[in-house]
């Protein structure tokens, strides 16, 4: 596959935690199917559950599974399972793989009725109120470093990436919306499971290395808000892909 057609087609779900020796290979819970696998456990030795409130889950031979005799409530979408092996621990958080399956991305959120709200939570919002598979949004490193949302390397006449936050939180959107944070947004997009978070991360205007920083951020920031069920990545920095290519099974290409 051509660089080019890489950077601007691969799609790609992250489902492994980085920065611990844990992991997960699947987020997502199959629904309608009793006993159905969640994913793989990836640790150093025999996994086993250590605190699930749901007690809809169960693990053998490190492979997560729905318990056969066990159906997934209504109503409750996410749900939280500490998983140890040895030595090893990790808290994760999974949910019911209800997303919208019409192939329908809101670039920018869906902004058309609102012009001027792009990369806002009202956009998010909106997409999620369409029904949408996705909503794609735009992720920076402000100039204090941290994760803030703009399409455009400007936006309000400011540089975002020589504007600390709280400058950049000052501009007001079109339609009254501030600036948000990506702890916002995730904070937002994962109070449902119809619409999927499409993560852009920015190519950097300064250097590769803060686009790599940026990048590493933003995946610390997704893994610390347990998030990895509902985000997708995409960027067009080819190095940044190949930085990052071994943590991703790759699931899905859209072309």
């Amino acid at each position: 596959m051509k660089k080019s057609l890489l950077l601007a087609t691969v799609l790609m779900p992250l489902a492994m935690q980085t920065q611990a020796q844990l992991k997960l290979d699947n987020y997502l819970i199959p629904t309608g199917k009793a006993g159905a696998t969640v994913g793989k456990v990836i640790a150093g030795g025999k996994a086993s559950i250590s605190s699930d409130t749901s007690g809809l889950f169960t693990i053998e031979k490190n492979v997560l599974k729905l318990k056969k005799n066990k159906a997934l409530p209504p109503g409750a979408f996410k749900f939280d399972v500490a998983i140890a092996a040895g030595s090893e621990k990790g808290t994760f958080t999974l949910v019911k793989d209800e997303f919208h399956q019409n192939k329908v991305v809101a670039h920018r959120g869906a902004w058309k009725n609102q012009p001027g709200s792009q990369n806002s939570l009202s956009s998010l919002k909106d997409a999620i109120k369409l029904g949408c598979a996705g909503s794609e949004f735009d992720v920076w490193l402000s100039s204090d470093e941290k994760l803030v949302l703009s399409h455009d390397p400007e936006i309000g006449g400011k540089v975002v990436e020589k504007t600390p936050l709280a400058e950049l939180q000052t501009i007001q959107l079109d339609n009254g919306d501030r600036v948000p944070t990506l702890e916002e947004y995730l904070n937002e997009g994962m109070q449902q499971n119809g619409t999927k978070l499409v993560l852009e991360l920015k190519p950097s205007k300064i250097s590769k290395e803060r686009g790599q920083q940026l990048a590493a951020a933003a995946v610390e920031m997704v893994r610390a808000k347990k998030a990895q069920g509902w985000i997708l990545y995409i960027s067009f920095d080819y190095d940044i892909l190949k930085k990052y290519w071994n943590w991703i099974p790759m699931q899905r290409w859209l072309t």
